[in-house]
């Protein structure tokens, strides 16, 4: 009797042993699912919290710009609701996190507010619809190149062979002969002397009579970049003196102030 009783009481062990056991398991597995979620959550507020920044940030500015443009419209929501009278279908919070730079829109989305709004995606794709400006902006060498040989050719003043050092003095020439005229606030144009004189940049004071074209302006910026992709010494401290006269408000009254921030903080952190 006291053995079967012994093996009783072992196997009642054993079953309360082996409850244990699956509770500690139950217990870990509840633990790891719910640090799963944990990280889930955070990878997901991390997303949310993550903001578009550079040549991404500025595309979404442009073409929200254009498209509230281009309705006739003073304000997001009222865009929105136009586009819906006009077709469009979507849900309304993603143009809101297009708005802060939370998300970038799809190119479906692109395409179909373009058929409504024609020229639209051009903006998105280039940055202006005259221009190749988010090449520029993003140091593409052989679209800078070409902007700045397109706009001496134009005045012909291009010359095959030049020097980015030489481009300089013959954008400069551009810039006083055909931009400026008669409101070039010195009495001579003498570019080295210029970049010599301890005095207010000379382009900077004559934008304050007469703001350069938006062309002149690109070539600027991308014979600047030109200089720095190839560390010329010499020709980034002649196209940083034209930089320097565009800075700011005329570059704000020609693109908009996002893409004047932007060749700002391009250029500051540049140097």
């Amino acid at each position: 009797m006291r053995g079967k009783l012994y093996k009783f009481d072992q196997s009642l062990d054993i079953d309360r042993f082996g409850r244990n056991v699956l509770g500690i398991i139950a217990i870990i597995l509840s633990w790891k699912i719910t640090l799963l979620v944990i990280e889930k959550n955070m990878e997901a507020n991390k997303k949310i919290a993550q903001k578009l920044l550079g040549l991404p940030k500025l595309r979404n500015q442009l073409w929200l710009a254009s498209v509230i443009k281009g309705s006739g419209q003073v304000s997001l929501e009222q865009t929105l609701n136009w586009l819906y009278r006009k077709g469009l279908e979507g849900d309304s919070n993603k143009w809101y996190r297009y708005s802060s730079n939370s998300s970038k829109p799809r190119p479906e989305l692109i395409s179909e507010v373009d058929k409504i709004l024609p020229g639209t995606a051009k903006i998105y794709r280039s940055g202006s619809d005259r221009f190749p400006l988010f090449l520029v902006l993003d140091r593409n060498e052989g679209a800078c190149k070409r902007v700045v040989s397109s706009l001496l050719a134009d005045a012909k003043l291009y010359r095959s062979g030049q020097t980015l050092t030489e481009k300089c003095h013959t954008l400069f020439q551009h810039i006083v002969e055909i931009d400026f005229q008669k409101v070039w606030c010195r009495p001579h144009y003498d570019f080295e002397k210029l970049i010599a004189e301890p005095t207010a940049n000379a382009i900077g004071e004559s934008i304050q009579v007469q703001n350069l074209s938006s062309r002149t302006m690109l070539a600027i910026i991308a014979l600047w970049n030109v200089a720095v992709l190839h560390a010329d010494a010499v020709a980034i401290n002649y196209s940083k003196y034209l930089m320097l006269g565009i800075l700011g408000k005329p570059l704000e009254e020609n693109f908009g102030q996002p893409v004047a921030e932007y060749v700002t903080d391009m250029f500051q952190k540049a140097d």
